[in-house]
């Protein structure tokens, strides 16, 4: 089986370490369990624009580059099946997502790694792949159009959906 695996928040915390690093910056108290939605800045009161400014600007710090992997990750190097990594983080980040990756031993001859993808169940379909985990509903949409599986990947802000649900690795 080919599967699709995004990055953030199924395989790295991101949204724990942001939270910290985004309340602090901007005097908030913004609580991970509380979030029930994928748009953070309807939680903060600031424009998309300044959060992906936040975002951006997370990506050059220590904890970005020292992201807590979600437990059992390690099952994933022992799977069997050919796993591909594909998120929407930017290209910018690439270098470090490798090293990431490579670090918590994701990063096998057989994976692979796309950046900076807008539409996941096109691209997964392109690289004709069986399934795709993901904590972002409207990514999995997109998957169920173009006969992708859905699975979510359980968080807080997913919870109105109806797909498969992976609780843990």
């Amino acid at each position: 089986m080919r599967l699709g695996i995004d990055i953030d928040d199924v395989v790295a915390n991101f949204v724990p370490s942001f939270l910290r690093y985004h309340n602090k910056k901007r005097g908030l108290s913004i609580k991970y369990k509380d979030i029930k939605t994928y748009d953070v800045n309807e939680y903060s009161g600031i424009s998309k624009d300044d959060l992906w400014e936040d975002i951006k600007e997370f990506y050059q710090t220590k904890e970005f580059h020292n992201l807590p992997p979600v437990k059992g990750i390690e099952l994933l190097s022992k799977n069997k099946h050919d796993i591909y990594f594909v998120t929407a983080r930017l290209d910018s980040t690439e270098q470090s997502t490798i090293n990431w990756l490579d670090r918590h031993n994701l990063i096998q001859d057989d994976n692979r790694l796309f950046m900076n993808v807008k539409n996941k169940g096109q691209f997964c379909k392109m690289l004709n792949l069986d399934v795709l985990i993901d904590d972002n509903i409207k990514n999995l949409n997109t998957c169920e159009e173009n006969g992708i599986i859905p699975v979510v990947f359980d968080r807080p802000w997913n919870q109105s959906c109806d797909f498969p649900r992976k609780y843990r690795w």
